[in-house]
């Protein structure tokens, strides 16, 4: 009678359908990677048209560190601007009335925001943690 022999020297079984299987992972995950570059210019721009507010930084600390409040806003202001983004000054911040209240809730940003024409409010806060 006939056999049914394998006449090629190739491997068998699974590790002949996970090499197909690899090359079949790579094609999507490439095109998925095209696409999102594709689309990052657009996320770019669209981010570029807006006006930024960086406001004062709160500071927990036992010790005082007024120099941060404000460091730390022109800091990110100056990392902002660099990278293209259009910033409202710290001084024009700094004088409107609610910037340095002791608490600042969502609807205090949004005042403050509207009232700068911002589009972006970046707030932060720096707590010591240890000696």
């Amino acid at each position: 009678m006939g056999s049914f022999g394998r006449t090629s020297q190739g491997p068998v079984g699974f590790a002949s359908i996970r090499g197909v299987m690899s090359r079949w992972i790579w094609i999507p995950t490439l095109l998925c990677l095209a696409l999102c570059g594709l689309l990052k210019p657009k996320m770019v721009k669209a981010e570029e048209t807006g006006k930024v507010a960086v406001m004062p930084f709160r500071v927990y600390a036992p010790k005082s560190f007024d120099h941060l409040t404000r460091g730390l806003q022109k800091m990110l202001t100056l990392h902002l601007e660099k990278r293209g983004f259009k910033i409202i000054s710290p001084e024009a911040v700094n004088e409107h009335p609610l910037a340095f209240l002791p608490i600042r809730d969502m609807r205090t940003l949004v005042e403050v925001g509207e009232d700068l024409k911002a589009d972006w409010i970046i707030a932060g806060t720096l707590t010591e943690i240890g000696m």
